[in-house]
C-alpha cells in the first residue's frame, strides 16, 4: 500500500473512531435516562456497571457523581449501530477507492512517459542524422574547419509547440588524442608521448600514468612499469571512459582529462579549435601566453594552412617542429543531439568521423 493511501487509511479510521466515541455518549440517553454531553461525561463522572449475580454496584466516593452507562441503549440500539457500520464499510470503499484510483494514475502516467520516450528517442536520432549532413556539407566545401562548440541553425520541428530539439557540434581534432602515444605497429610513438606527459602535467597529474596507458594500448605484454601489463586490453582506446579501465588512472585525473582528450579522428590537432592547454602540450617551447596569442591570432584569421601558424609572432621556429602533427580541416566531430517534450528530455551523443562525403558514426550513446 503506498504512503499516501495509509495516509489516508489513518484519517478515515480516526474519524471512525470518533464517530464511535460521539455515538456512545451523544446518540442515546446513556446516564440516569437523560442525554449527557461528552465533556460532562468524561469530566468528574465515575461511571459503573452492574457486577456479576445483578449486585449493585460499588458505592462511589463522597463528592462524586454515581453514573450507570447502558452499553445497549450508548450504541443506539440497533440504528447506531447501523450507522457504525456504515461508517466502517464507507471508510474500506473509500480507501480501496483512492488505491485504484492512484494505481491507475501512476500506470496511466507510466505509459504516457514510455510513449513520450520513445518519441523522443526518435526525434533525437533524427537530430543527428540532421548534425551529419550538416558537417558533410561543411567539410566537403570547407577549406579549414573551426567548428567547434556549434550549435546547428535549423526550423521548427513540427506543428506541436511543446517539442524542442537543440544541436550542438563538438570538435574532436580540438583535444589530443590519446591512442596516437603508441603507433599502430605497437612501438612508442614518442614525440606524442612527450605531450601527453606535458599534458598530465598540466594538470598536476602524475606521469607515469602515460606508461600505463601506453602499455593498455600497444599489442605486447612487457611493462614499462611494474604492473602495467596486469589486465590491459593490449588495443587501441574505444572511447575516453574506458581510461577509467586502466590501471592508477584515477577518476578524479580522468574527470580533469575528459575535456581535453579524445581517441578519435587522424590524431592530427586543429589549431582552428585546438583548446589552449592541448596547444601548450604540442611543444615544451608553448607556454600559456603563446597559446593564448595563438587562440587570439585565430580569431580574426583563422589559419587556412598549417604553415599559417609560422606567422603568430613567437612560433616562427616552433611551429616548424609541429608540421606533421596539426591540421586545420577537422576529420572528427561530437553531435549532441537534445529533445524535449512535456517536461522530458532525451539526449543522443554520436562521435563521426567523415570520410569524404560521408560520416560513420564510431560512438553512441543515450541518456
Amino acid at each position: 500500500m503506498s504512503c499516501r493511501t495509509k495516509s489516508i487509511f489513518k484519517a478515515c479510521y480516526k474519524t471512525c473512531y470518533i464517530a464511535i466515541i460521539r455515538n456512545l455518549f451523544l446518540f442515546k440517553k446513556g446516564v440516569g435516562g437523560e442525554s449527557l454531553p461528552l465533556a460532562s461525561a468524561t469530566k468528574g463522572v465515575a461511571c459503573a456497571t452492574p457486577s456479576a449475580g445483578g449486585a449493585p454496584p460499588a458505592t462511589p466516593p463522597a463528592g462524586s457523581q454515581s453514573v450507570v452507562f447502558n452499553f445497549k441503549a450508548g450504541f443506539g440500539g440497533q440504528r447506531g449501530s447501523a450507522l457504525i457500520l456504515t461508517l466502517l464499510v464507507t471508510s474500506l470503499l473509500v480507501v480501496m477507492v483512492v488505491e485504484f484510483a492512484y494505481k491507475v494514475y501512476v500506470s496511466a502516467n507510466s505509459l504516457y512517459e514510455f510513449r513520450d520516450g520513445q518519441e523522443l528517442s526518435v526525434l533525437a536520432a533524427s537530430g543527428i542524422d540532421l548534425g551529419i549532413r550538416y558537417i558533410d556539407g561543411y567539410v566537403a566545401t570547407a577549406r579549414y574547419t573551426e567548428l567547434d562548440k556549434t550549435t546547428i541553425p535549423f526550423g521548427k520541428v513540427s506543428e506541436n509547440a511543446d517539442d524542442t530539439l537543440s544541436i550542438s557540434v563538438g570538435d574532436e581534432n580540438a583535444r589530443f588524442n590519446v591512442n596516437t602515444i603508441v603507433y599502430p605497429n605497437g612501438t612508442l610513438n614518442q614525440p606524442a608521448f612527450d605531450s601527453f606527459q606535458r599534458l598530465l602535467r598540466r594538470f598536476s597529474i602524475d606521469e607515469s600514468v602515460a606508461l600505463y596507458i601506453a602499455d593498455w594500448i600497444d599489442r605486447d605484454s612487457e611493462e614499462r612499469v611494474a604492473g602495467s601489463e596486469k589486465s590491459a586490453k593490449n588495443s587501441p582506446l574505444f572511447s575516453i571512459d574506458e581510461l577509467l579501465l586502466v590501471s592508477h588512472v584515477k577518476k578524479e585525473d580522468y574527470k580533469k582529462l575528459a575535456p581535453f582528450v579524445t581517441v578519435y579522428g587522424s590524431g592530427l590537432v586543429n589549431v582552428n579549435t585546438a583548446l589552449p592547454e592541448v596547444l601548450e602540450c604540442l611543444s615544451p617551447d608553448i607556454d600559456e601566453a603563446l597559446a593564448n596569442r595563438i587562440v587570439q591570432y585565430r580569431k580574426s584569421l583563422p589559419f587556412d594552412m598549417t604553415s599559417s601558424l609560422l606567422n603568430v609572432p613567437g612560433m616562427e621556429q616552433t611551429g616548424k617542429t609541429l608540421l606533421g602533427r596539426i591540421t586545420v580541416k577537422s576529420d572528427a566531430f561530437t553531435i549532441i543531439s537534445s529533445a524535449s517534450l512535456n517536461g522530458l528530455t532525451k539526449d543522443v551523443a554520436a562521435t563521426v568521423i567523415i570520410y569524404g562525403t560521408n560520416g560513420q558514426i564510431k560512438y553512441w550513446k543515450e541518456y
